[in-house]
């Protein structure tokens, strides 16, 4: 078995590349007990891609303004109508933005940008 720790961040991928992130919970003889929580995903999301060197320590910086206030409705579960209307641009300009923020972060769709904001949104409410 490869050497994990109680407490890990675990990025789980299934056989058709859909994959969620976790961490582990705890470690038997028998094998892990992982602990994947979509309220926590975000947080464990973060962590493990910041532990695996694939999102760089100053992030942040690569965000727009705009991205960052996007990020910030999506953690709370806004529509891309929602947010066009609270930050006053197009359906399809949010939606440009929303496929850049999943390019930049190398996510496959819109679920796993969600539970990354609300990880992302965090960081970015502590380094206020």
């Amino acid at each position: 078995m490869p050497d994990f720790a109680k407490d890990d961040f675990v990025k789980v991928v299934g056989v058709n590349g859909d994959f969620s992130y976790g961490y582990i919970h705890e470690l038997t003889e028998e094998g892990y007990h992982l602990h994947v929580c979509l309220h926590e995903e975000g947080d464990s999301a973060v962590e493990y891609e910041k532990a695996a060197g694939s999102l760089v320590a100053d992030w942040d910086k690569m965000l727009s303004d705009t991205e960052r206030g996007i990020i910030n409705w999506l953690s709370r579960g806004y529509s891309t109508r929602d947010i066009a209307d609270e930050i006053s641009l197009a359906p399809s300009t949010v939606r440009t933005h929303i496929r850049m923020l999943r390019l930049k972060l190398q996510l496959d769709n819109r679920q796993q940008l969600v539970a990354f904001a609300q990880g992302l949104n965090k960081k970015l409410e502590e380094g206020s």
